[in-house]
């Protein structure tokens, strides 16, 4: 979260916005698409990625599918409501301290 943060140069509240189907990690060169609603200029953008970031990311997805997987085939007797990772899932989220001065 905190690397996607530093390399797009994204405010806090246009990460909380990004959701899995906004990031074009196969286009060459990859980018996600930030939509107007979110942006402070009201515009709508798209950012390219580094091949870096671009790896992380889909490392992330891989590992928060398998997690939603995970928690799916739990057989503890627990009722845990879990739907499969989607398009508009929320790429990550965010702690509200993030993005305060802690003074």
């Amino acid at each position: 979260m905190y690397k996607t943060l530093v390399l797009t140069g994204l405010r806090k509240g246009e990460l909380v916005s990004l959701t899995v189907k906004q990031l074009m990690l196969d286009a060459d060169p990859a980018y996600l698409v930030l939509n107007a609603a979110d942006e402070k200029n009201r515009e709508g953008n798209s950012i390219p990625l580094r091949a870096d970031l671009v790896a992380d990311l889909r490392q992330w997805l891989a590992d928060k599918a398998k997690s939603v997987e995970g928690k799916a085939g739990d057989t503890s007797g627990q009722s845990i409501a879990v739907l499969p990772l989607s398009p508009d899932s929320p790429l990550f989220v965010v702690p509200d301290g993030v993005g305060q001065d802690p003074r």
